[in-house]
């Protein structure tokens, strides 16, 4: 089944993978001597990345930015398997 939602239009670009990824992502988190916990403040309770977030396939280890996974973008790859 296609990707239509968070991974639409994306896979690696090594090995085809398009089921899940590890992405370092920004979150807001309150820092304390004590240590971290997510921020509640408005706005700060989410998880962000972009193009340039390192990411990860968990199928072959290849690991790049974000936007090196993206298909037929100017940011990503050309997809070279037939679909």
């Amino acid at each position: 089944m296609a990707n239509e939602n968070l991974l639409k239009g994306v896979e690696c670009p090594r090995c085809g993978n398009d089921e899940q990824f590890t992405i370092a992502a920004t979150v807001w988190l309150d820092l304390t001597d004590d240590g971290t916990v997510p921020s509640e403040e408005p706005g700060r309770g989410d998880h962000e990345w972009d193009h340039d977030s390192v990411m990860e396939c968990p199928k072959c280890n290849y690991i790049s930015r974000y936007g090196a996974f993206l298909v037929n973008s100017p940011h990503g790859h050309v997809r070279s398997k037939a679909t």
